[in-house]
């Protein structure tokens, strides 16, 4: 099993040197080096992670501007319910920082009993059920917490330690807003072949598999919606 090592550093570049065994690299991601399994994929090269980082800049930027009259709509909506209209969890990202995962509050506001736990309220349902509740995690993919296409976002508690280490793709890889777990016909809760998904990504990554997964993407949740 190959074990993530960080070293430190302040350099905000990329590069890839060889370390240790030749089954293993270095690839510099935020200032830190990271031990990945030397295998042939897309990311390894920072060239191919930068033009990835800039595909999810514009076609996060074309998407928030088509799906603005959606947002303003959800907005005006939750906040005549009451409350808070984002709600964020904390969630673990790339080289292991924690962040905001944003979305729509869907959870009553003002209707929730001490021993009942949140109810979803009456733009909730609609909101979750469409998808429109996970839209303003656009806004993370803008600063960098996520891509469009990526690996699943891991919860930010003790087993997601333990899975950044099995999972050495975590360190270099943003998690995503989709991705080949979300297209597949797998079930969510079976953590290891959702780990193999993220695995299989990683390693057979190319910029036209990201298009697939979105396009794919997108008619699932048209076909939900509908």
């Amino acid at each position: 099993m190959t074990h993530l090592v960080s070293t430190g550093g302040d350099t905000a570049g990329a590069h890839i040197a060889s370390v240790g065994a030749p089954q293993t690299n270095a690839i510099d991601v935020a200032g830190a080096q990271w031990a990945v399994p030397s295998i042939r994929t897309g990311f390894v090269s920072w060239f191919n992670r930068a033009v990835k980082r800039l595909l999810d800049i514009v076609l996060t930027i074309v998407a928030l501007v088509l799906l603005l009259p959606i947002l303003v709509s959800a907005t005006v909506l939750i906040v005549l319910d009451g409350g808070p209209i984002l709600s964020a969890a904390e969630r673990v990202g790339r080289a292991g920082r924690s962040f905001g995962c944003l979305r729509f509050r869907t959870t009553a506001f003002d209707h929730v009993k001490p021993n009942d736990g949140p109810h979803m309220s009456w733009i909730g349902s609609f909101l979750r059920v469409t998808g429109i509740e996970e839209l303003p995690q656009l806004i993370n993919v803008l600063r960098g917490d996520m891509s469009l296409v990526g690996v699943r976002r891991s919860l930010n508690d003790g087993a997601a330690e333990e899975r950044s280490e099995v999972n050495w793709y975590g360190s270099v890889v943003r998690p995503g807003l989709t991705g080949l777990w979300r297209v597949s016909d797998c079930n969510p809760s079976d953590d290891a072949e959702m780990a193999r998904l993220d695995d299989e990504y990683v390693r057979n990554w190319s910029l036209w598999r990201d298009i697939s997964i979105l396009s794919l993407s997108l008619l699932f949740v048209f076909r939900r919606a509908g």
